[in-house]
């Protein structure tokens, strides 16, 4: 979704007792986009963890998502270049 202006992408990963999951994006972003990592809380399945970006794909295609420790459960992501 976007223009010249802004580009954004919003969609979610499943850790399965894992410690890492990748986000691969429809289109190829532009350097300088944002990424926010969101544990969604489900039923049986602890999001207690903290989430941060582990790297970045050179060609802009994923991003590699990291968790304080392995867990099961679905990580929402939203992904923002602004300019």
């Amino acid at each position: 979704l976007g223009d010249e202006n802004l580009a954004m992408e919003v969609g979610s990963i499943y850790f399965n007792n894992a410690s890492s999951g990748t986000f691969t994006f429809e289109i190829p972003l532009p350097a300088g986009y944002f990424v926010q990592a969101m544990p969604r809380e489900s039923g049986d399945e602890s999001a207690s963890v903290n989430l941060f970006v582990k790297s970045v794909d050179s060609t802009a295609t994923n991003v590699v998502i990291g968790a304080s420790a392995p867990f099961t459960g679905h990580v929402d992501i939203l992904v923002v270049k602004v300019g």
